[in-house]
């Protein structure tokens, strides 16, 4: 209850902040002038990283609470893989990094929870980009059969910074960081943690394999059906 009406009070002012830092955007850009548009950018970012730690905070306090609820619902698996190639296309914008996008033929629907599956390749694909300098972000979709279950893989894969092995082990606790300290790649450390406890309450798990300065690939695996799911 405390994290929930704190979560509540920040975002209040945070959402003011970012509309200000929207409409000061606007009036620089038709006043030329565009030497203030970094400052204003600064604002814009530093506010939405708040608003996503936040975010994770409150995730991570519903789940601990076994409050939150599933809402199972048909997801057309072509069109979701196409919005996230759209929402990932800012974060790709001026830097020298390829997007792929590699869909099975037919593949159909799954059922599921939308919001939380969003969430959780929307996470995948942000630590991809954020830890790849350079070279190539792929999200690729297939059907994959493990006995008489049919499941869909969602797989991450970039050619960044990669992971250590004796570090994949720490990847999925909750605030841990695997990477050196004195690179700041910001974040709570929660992002993998909630994903991961996500993916689990869908009916399915996040894969991982890693080499360290070779890439990394995620792969979410969930249930085509409602298996697992309450």
């Amino acid at each position: 209850m405390f994290l929930a009406n704190m979560g509540h009070e920040l975002r209040t002012p945070l959402n003011a902040i970012l509309g200000c830092a929207e409409l000061l955007r606007e009036e620089a850009t038709a006043a030329g002038l565009g030497q203030l548009l970094p400052d204003i950018q600064t604002v814009d970012r530093s506010g939405r990283h708040l608003v996503a730690v936040i975010e994770d905070i409150l995730d991570l306090a519903r789940l601990e609470a076994g409050v939150p609820q599933l809402r199972r619902e048909p997801v057309a698996l072509a069109p979701l893989a196409e919005e996230m190639e759209a929402a990932v296309r800012p974060q790709l914008r001026n830097r020298p990094l390829r997007w792929r996008l590699a869909l099975e033929p037919g593949l159909g629907d799954i059922t599921t929870d939308a919001t939380k599956l969003r969430q959780i390749l929307l996470n995948l694909l942000s630590n991809a980009i954020k830890f790849t300098a350079r070279g190539e972000i792929e999200l690729a979709v297939r059907v994959a059969h493990e006995g008489d279950r049919e499941f869909i893989a969602f797989r991450v894969a970039d050619t960044g910074i990669g992971i250590a092995a004796d570090k994949l082990s720490l990847l999925f606790r909750d605030f841990s960081q695997v990477h050196d300290a004195r690179h700041s790649y910001g974040g709570t450390g929660l992002g993998l943690a909630i994903s991961r406890r996500f993916a689990r309450l869908l009916g399915g798990d996040i894969l991982v394999d890693s080499e360290l300065g070779h890439g990394s690939r995620f792969t979410l695996l969930l249930p085509r059906g409602p298996q697992g799911m309450s």
